[in-house]
């Protein structure tokens, strides 16, 4: 009886020791966030990408760290550094920085003319905030472009019930757009 207290007593402090150690690395992750974010401010961009690459390192699935990172990819035309670590940042911890991500991704695909795959993401980013207005415009013109215009239109409508002066979706919700 004796062993079993004792091998349960050396069970709870291990892991009482473990949740103290994953607090002090989230600790110094966040703390290295800050540091991160105030040399992007300053547009040390290098040191920067340099702090996030430290937090990923100590905190695999910090998904700001990898979000931020990908930023500055993007910011030095990595592109597909950028890709690599924005889709890290979709399966991270942190839901702000999965949606940004996913919109960053629908934006760059979009870019790249892969208006599947930007629909997709783009998609992501509606699924968790239904009245984005960017991503909305954004995903109808790629449909627009995958020649999906009945939903494209659909889109468009939803952007102008968000916001009337939405010129861009009015003048392409007016159109009439046809498949030819």
């Amino acid at each position: 009886m004796k062993t079993l207290k004792s091998k349960f007593h050396i069970f709870s402090l291990s892991i009482l020791l473990t949740s103290a150690s994953f607090a002090g690395v989230q600790g110094e992750a966040d703390d290295l966030l800050k540091k991160g974010l105030k040399q992007v401010k300053k547009l040390e961009h290098v040191e920067a990408k340099e702090t996030f690459t430290k937090i990923i390192e100590i905190s695999p699935s910090f998904g700001e760290a990898y979000y931020q990172r990908a930023l500055i990819f993007k910011y030095f035309k990595e592109i597909d550094n950028a890709i690599s670590d924005f889709k890290k940042a979709t399966v991270s911890k942190g839901k702000e920085s999965q949606t940004l991500a996913h919109f960053e991704l629908g934006k760059i695909y979009f870019n790249q003319e892969e208006y599947k795959d930007a629909i997709v993401e783009l998609s992501s980013v509606i699924t968790e905030q239904e009245n984005h207005e960017e991503a909305l415009l954004l995903r109808g013109i790629a449909k627009i472009k995958n020649k999906e215009y009945q939903k494209a239109i659909v889109d468009f409508e939803h952007v102008l019930k968000i916001n009337s002066d939405n010129y861009e979706a009015l003048f392409l919700s007016l159109i009439h757009i046809s498949e030819p």
